[in-house]
């Protein structure tokens, strides 16, 4: 298919493949697309799936698509779904993950999965995991959650360590943001009104362990992601990626 056009976005794309399938009658024949795992890390954002839904909806595209996860439906709007319009198959095959498992430490692999999801890097480890997680959580959030998120990492990556002892080792440790700090800073960003909805919209991040809640020395609540500086950075710097 030759498109002449220059496209600046995925939605301008998306535009000129419909104009351009619906200018001849040979060009109106079925056009299948097989699409394996589509809910791997970089297609797992709400851009991503919108496009794919919209280019599903197209009278002569037919989506032929492998999902991993068995509550990946979840992430789909009512919208997106009536334009999947899917046929489900159930193509599991119950057979165990030996094969696959063996490449589990491949260095090829990891640099290999450090390059994907939209080139994020998310990598094999830890904080890997935790940004895939999040970045499942957070597509399913509403632009203000995102923001008080990032509100939370920019101040633990900012804010100075505080030495602590035990077991004769000296370690320098982020001791927590505040939650009232946080309260204040949503409120003047207009992020929340009231202590009360905040903690609503923290209550999806504690849940799937993405934020941690403790009490400090003076009973203050203390708010720490689980996750280390590097994983933070990368949140930081792919924000966009992951709204």
């Amino acid at each position: 298919m030759q498109m002449p056009e220059q496209c600046k976005n995925p939605t301008e794309q998306l535009d000129l493949i419909s104009k351009m399938l619906g200018k001849t009658e040979a060009s109106k024949a079925p056009l299948y697309l097989l699409l394996h795992n589509i809910d791997g890390p970089g297609l797992r954002n709400t851009k991503a799936q919108a496009v794919l839904a919209q280019l599903a909806a197209l009278d002569n595209v037919h989506l032929i698509a492998s999902v991993d996860h068995i509550n990946m439906p979840i992430l789909w709007s009512h919208n997106e779904l009536a334009r999947f319009s899917w046929i489900w198959e159930d193509c599991t095959t119950l057979a165990d993950y030996k094969q696959e498992a063996s490449y589990a430490n491949s260095f090829f692999l990891q640099n290999l999965l450090g390059g994907l999801a939209g080139g994020l890097g998310f990598g094999t480890g830890a904080s890997g995991g935790k940004l895939a997680s999040l970045r499942q959580v957070a597509a399913s959030l509403t632009q203000n959650a995102r923001d008080i998120f990032r509100m939370i990492a920019e101040h633990q990556l900012n804010a100075p360590l505080h030495e602590t002892r035990g077991n004769h080792v000296v370690q320098l440790l982020f001791t927590g943001m505040p939650l009232e700090d946080l309260y204040w800073r949503c409120r003047d960003a207009f992020l929340t009104n009231s202590e009360a909805t905040l903690r609503i919209q923290l209550t999806e991040f504690r849940d799937h362990k993405l934020i941690n809640i403790r009490k400090g020395p003076d009973g203050t609540e203390l708010l720490v992601i689980p996750m280390d500086k590097e994983g933070l950075t990368k949140f930081l710097e792919n924000f966009e990626s992951f709204c």
